[in-house]
């Protein structure tokens, strides 16, 4: 469940193609550093009502702890599931991974549904 204000981390449970071997299988982090990035990112949210704000961010993790929050992309809530693309470009030093996180600004219970990330990724 996604509760109104907080950032969760998206969690990836399933890999198409990682010849890079740029991520673990599971968990949030997509890319480890040092190298670039581009892509969008799916997600399909339920509960989130109509009119209601949808927020994404990368961020940036290095030992374990947060170094970077990139800029925040924004949705808006349709009747029914809410479908909500974001687009990501960028650089990630050195020994960082990066994650996407979300929040909400809605009322009630909103979960996720699928969550699909479609991505190029090169050493830099």
């Amino acid at each position: 469940m996604l509760r109104r204000g907080e950032w969760l981390p998206v969690e990836w449970d399933r890999e198409f193609g990682d010849p890079l071997d740029e991520h673990g299988s599971r968990g949030a982090a997509f890319v480890t550093g040092p190298g670039r990035c581009t892509g969008t990112v799916y997600l399909r949210v339920y509960g989130l009502a109509a009119g209601a704000t949808l927020q994404a961010r990368l961020v940036e993790d290095e030992d374990g702890s947060t170094v970077t929050h990139h800029p925040i992309g924004e949705g808006v809530g349709s009747a029914g599931s809410t479908f909500y693309a974001f687009p990501v470009t960028g650089y990630v030093g050195s020994g960082r991974r990066v994650k996407l996180e979300v929040t909400h600004f809605g009322e009630g219970e909103v979960t996720f549904g699928s969550s699909y990330l479609k991505l190029l990724v090169w050493d830099s």
